[in-house]
């Protein structure tokens, strides 16, 4: 099995952070869409809370794997970076989408 099959079913709180980041909202106002606290809605992306909303993600970017496969793997953006002689800021804006995240892709699928 491949790491890209490993994200083929992906957790509430999972669903619920790629949601909150291609819509570009901050926890605080994704908390205030569902009516709930910040300090709630924070517990629902760290952690599957069986309250939290469900939500579909049809189809993940190859930079939406990547942040998943680091999380799924209890990485740091530091730990990536220095291991791929990078810095974390272009870690950071290839996990965002905003670079082309091809090395990135492949330091997780080798």
């Amino acid at each position: 099995m491949s790491r890209i099959d490993e994200l083929e079913k992906l957790t509430k709180s999972e669903s619920l952070m790629i949601k909150r980041r291609r819509s570009g909202k901050t926890q605080a106002q994704m908390a205030e869409k569902y009516g709930v606290s910040l300090s709630t809605y924070g517990l629902w992306e760290r952690s599957n809370q069986k309250k939290a909303p469900n939500v579909k993600i049809a189809v993940l970017a190859a930079h939406e794997c990547c942040l998943l496969y680091r999380k799924r793997s209890n990485y740091t953006q530091d730990r990536v970076a220095k291991e791929m002689g990078i810095s974390r800021y272009w870690l950071n804006k290839m996990e965002m989408g905003h670079e082309p995240c091809d090395d990135l892709l492949w330091y997780w699928e080798q």
